[in-house]
């Protein structure tokens, strides 16, 4: 037997189960939808903490979900996965936009979010 077969770890199987049930942002229409849903929601929370600290993903992310349909469990899904991709980030992509049009552009991705 392999060391790989003894070992307490979960399986590659075993954790993909645990991703797509707990951290999936749920089906996007395209690739660069879900990368820009992940980077500009990090890019305005990360600006916005700089201001007040307290700010949360979470918080954040439920203000914009607002009339999407998206249940709390995918919000907080969606909250998880950009804190995580933004952590120690300081550069982020802008797509064009400026600031104050992301939370706009946040919102219009979410819309398209079919959770399953």
């Amino acid at each position: 037997m392999s060391n790989l077969e003894n070992t307490s770890e979960p399986t590659y199987k075993q954790m993909q189960r645990v991703y797509k049930e707990w951290f999936t942002t749920g089906y996007l229409p395209s690739m660069q939808d879900k990368l820009a849903l992940i980077d500009l929601i990090g890019w305005l929370v990360t600006s916005l903490q700089k201001k007040k600290p307290d700010i949360t993903y979470y918080q954040i992310v439920y203000k914009l979900a607002k009339g999407t349909g998206l249940t709390d469990m995918d919000i907080k899904k969606i909250a998880i996965i950009s804190e995580d991709f933004a952590y120690q980030c300081n550069d982020f992509i802008d797509f064009g936009l400026t600031l104050k049009e992301v939370p706009a552009k946040i919102k219009e991705i979410l819309c398209k979010v079919l959770p399953f």
